[in-house]
């Protein structure tokens, strides 16, 4: 064998083995009661450290509460610390920077607090007025030194939010995102729907104040047509990230949207703009655990990975997590690619790696995909043909190939060929129906 087969073989092996070695196995760890399914909404996750987790939802039933679980061993197992009505006060979003402090949102600029790790909470409120929605973000840079929003004002706290002082923005627009970088650096994302100038278009906008709002710095603005910023993350005072969307046509799947920065939001970069073969309507949160690795999610099952700081990102795409369509998606990573998710149906979830043994016989038992892994083309299964066309998309979501609609001309044995020799080597997504399966390119 010659010196340049050798090395185009090894090349293509690495290349196999590193797709197939980056697949999630998601462990269905808790459902809260099924008989309260369509009652309880998970709000928000945050951890301490690896093995403490807290966990927020409002609970519907009966009246309206709040219900606090924790788990003490990675997101393995769960238990209750708090339960009760709050006056029918929502819960908004959760921190939970150490075990001296974990601070739940509520509506109406209210607040729970504990400290001493979930045992016991306090009620508390940030200022006089009621307003709606309220608190809808906090930032804890430690257990002293926090942020919280609502959708037009700041608050900053040095005591761990026993006491509280009002912040002035920069500008009269939707706060998208919030960060406390340092005791006196904060950083902001704002929106304004139809841009600050009144042309018609949207402009989402980033600043920076180091002396605690007094003054503030304008640092860059995204101008993207109809792109909406949901949420902003920093590692750091340099690397950071905003996640969201960009609408193209009413009720079509929007573009998910990742924009990353390293020099401190000076600059952002487009490091994802695509748009997923189902139903899908953007990014929403984002999970960080050091300068490599990251999760994001979406709505309707939606998860990516990313373990290069931000330059790639791996669309996870699980049928257990995109089960029932939850609608919204809280991520907490804890390891490399260990996380936890919460969604919309009262669903947790802890995924770890799959060996890459069992990977493969995963592809291999799968029904409506045959060869899996396939070299030259594969066979869908489709059983009786309901009108559906058959649409092949590529591991970021892209359309590369699509079949006339089945509804004229349908396989007589249910089984559908499609060559895929041209494709490069990789994972791919089959889409049928409402149904999305995946093959592995060899």
């Amino acid at each position: 064998m010659s010196t340049k087969i050798t090395i185009l073989l090894f090349t293509f092996l690495f290349l196999v083995n590193t797709i197939l070695s980056r697949d999630y196995y998601w462990d269905h760890v808790l459902t809260i009661t099924k008989n309260e399914i369509n009652n309880v909404i998970f709000k928000g996750i945050a951890k301490s450290d690896s093995l403490n987790i807290i966990a927020v939802m409002e609970k519907s039933d009966k009246g309206l509460f709040t219900h606090i679980i924790k788990s003490k061993d990675g997101g393995v197992s769960w238990s209750t610390v708090f339960d009760s009505s709050l006056s029918n006060l929502r819960p908004t979003n959760i921190a939970y920077p150490s075990k001296d402090l974990c601070i739940v949102t509520l509506e109406k600029n209210n607040y729970l607090r504990s400290t001493d790790d979930g045992n016991s909470w306090e009620l508390k409120k940030i200022i006089a007025e009621d307003v709606v929605p309220g608190l809808i973000k906090i930032d804890m840079l430690n257990s002293h030194f926090g942020i919280m929003s609502s959708l037009y004002g700041l608050f900053f706290s040095n005591d761990g939010f026993e006491t509280s002082v009002k912040i002035q923005t920069p500008l009269n627009a939707t706060i998208r995102g919030v960060q406390l970088i340092d005791t006196n650096t904060i950083y902001l994302l704002l929106y304004y729907n139809w841009g600050r100038y009144g042309n018609g278009t949207s402009d989402v906008s980033f600043y920076k104040t180091s002396d605690r709002g007094i003054t503030w710095e304008e640092l860059s603005q995204i101008k993207y047509l109809k792109f909406f910023g949901h949420n902003m993350k920093f590692l750091d005072s340099r690397i950071g990230f905003i996640v969201g969307e960009r609408q193209l046509q009413s009720g079509e799947p929007r573009q998910d949207i990742i924009y990353r920065t390293t020099d401190g939001g000076k600059s952002w970069r487009n490091e994802l703009d695509t748009v997923l073969p189902w139903l899908a309507y953007g990014l929403q949160n984002i999970s960080m655990l050091d300068r490599k690795h990251a999760i994001v999610t979406g709505q309707f099952g939606i998860v990516y990975w990313t373990h290069d700081g931000g330059k790639y990102w791996e669309l996870d795409s699980n049928a257990l997590i995109l089960s029932h369509i939850p609608a919204t998606l809280y991520p907490c990573i804890i390891g490399e690619n260990t996380a936890i998710i919460v969604d919309f149906w009262t669903r947790i979830f802890r995924s770890s790696l799959k060996p890459i043994s069992s990977i493969e016989n995963d592809f291999r038992s799968n029904n409506l995909i045959s060869p899996n892994p396939a070299t030259d083309y594969i066979t869908i299964n489709i059983g009786p043909s309901e009108g559906w066309s058959v649409e092949l998309y590529n591991m970021m979501g892209v359309l590369i190939q699509t079949t006339p609609s089945l509804r004229d001309t349908p396989p007589q044995d249910g089984n559908l060929r499609i060559e895929v020799s041209n494709l490069s080597p990789g994972v791919y997504f089959v889409k049928i129906g409402g149904r999305v399966e995946r093959f592995v390119k060899m």
